[in-house]
């Protein structure tokens, strides 16, 4: 068993930043350009956090290629769990949570956009 729970639960809140850089960008560039300004910044927030994680694992002697999470985060997510020989909890943690901002992200902005 690995022991690298920091970045596990970092990659397992990312949707929560996913929400955070929508009202972000929302914020600082109005309705128009929030959506593309949000998408560069969970995507770059995204890479970074993988690479973290695939590092520290890397040092923990589980090798996870960081590929997979720069282009499909969910394959990356259940790779790492696998290979760490870790509980399902950060998947779980994870798909739960990008279901709940792909459900209620946009009611969230809209609560924004009415303050």
């Amino acid at each position: 068993m690995v022991r690298a729970p920091g970045t596990a639960w970092c990659l397992a809140l990312l949707p929560v930043t996913w929400v955070a850089f929508d009202a972000l960008a929302f914020e600082m560039f109005g309705a128009s350009d929030a959506e593309r300004a949000a998408l560069l910044f969970a995507t770059l927030t995204n890479w970074v956090v993988v690479g973290v994680d695939s590092a520290a694992l890397r040092r923990a002697g589980v090798r996870v290629s960081a590929w997979w999470g720069i282009l499909l985060l969910p394959i990356y997510v259940i790779l790492r769990a696998r290979r760490a020989d870790r509980s399902p909890i950060v998947p779980a943690a994870f798909f739960a949570l990008a279901v709940a901002y792909l459900f209620f992200g946009d009611l969230a902005l809209d609560g924004i956009d009415q303050l």
